[in-house]
């Protein structure tokens, strides 16, 4: 049976298997001021909203223009070595340079290393102009040149709207679900070929990866207003639910 999440604001998520919580849209996770957003899973898994990220009342969403305001917290990295999900709701404002919504990339000099390459969920492209801006794309090891994998270009269109996204693996198997103004968008393939890192303890939002602890641009430039990893892949079903139970908040 599926279980549901009995908080306010949202009491039909799917609980089963969920080990990060971070929503903005409950005062419990973040209550409109200071910068820890908690995680509701009760994991302990708590973001720390670095200074240039702001919290959007009206939106109910933390906010980053693109230049430094991302957050990050610990994580358990084992779970991303076996089936897991990642789920967010996000709204973009312009296209960034491999802006990202979620990874858990280790801080380095050099995200194409294979023993620090984590679970990405992120845009593929250098920018506006060039690459593929409105394509959201998977990593599994990397969103780099040679492993796009499973994508879904969202449009031209897709700027300033709500959209909720989800990856979910099962052994190789990826798949990817988008809602854009209520129309559900997947893809699927596999990473046989690849492996990811199990080391990489900490993640981020809003991020793609870290330059040695310095700013880079690969920062996400709107609105994130929840992030949900689970250690099992949501079933297709499952991720309908979530998405049912959430959209009221963006007047879907």
């Amino acid at each position: 049976a599926i279980k549901v999440m009995g908080l306010a604001h949202h009491p039909k998520i799917v609980t089963d298997g969920l080990v990060l919580s971070l929503d903005a849209f409950d005062l419990k996770s973040y209550s409109g001021s200071g910068s820890v957003w908690y995680d509701r899973s009760g994991n302990g898994y708590n973001g720390n909203i670095v200074t240039d990220a702001t919290f959007n009342s009206t939106q109910k969403a933390i906010e980053s223009d693109g230049t430094g305001g991302h957050v990050y917290g610990d994580i358990d990295p084992t779970i991303f070595g076996s089936d897991f999900t990642i789920s967010c709701w996000f709204n973009r404002h312009a296209a960034g340079s491999w802006d990202a919504l979620f990874s858990n990339n280790r801080s380095s000099s050099s995200w194409s290393n294979s023993d620090k390459e984590g679970a990405i969920l992120g845009f593929r492209g250098s920018g506006g102009t060039t690459d593929h801006p409105n394509t959201i794309s998977v990593g599994i090891n990397a969103v780099g040149t040679s492993n796009y994998g499973v994508y879904i270009n969202l449009g031209s269109d897709h700027y300033n709207k709500w959209i909720n996204l989800t990856l979910t693996r099962v052994g190789t198997a990826i798949s990817l679900y988008a809602y854009k103004e209520g129309e559900l968008l997947t893809d699927s393939g596999t990473y046989s070929s690849y492996s990811i890192s199990t080391s990489n303890d900490q993640y981020l939002v809003g991020r793609h990866w870290y330059n040695g602890g310095s700013v880079s641009s690969q920062i996400l430039n709107g609105w994130i207003n929840s992030v949900r990893v689970y250690n099992k892949a949501l079933t297709a079903e499952e991720v309908a639910q979530n998405f049912n139970a959430t959209k009221s908040r963006f007047g879907l």
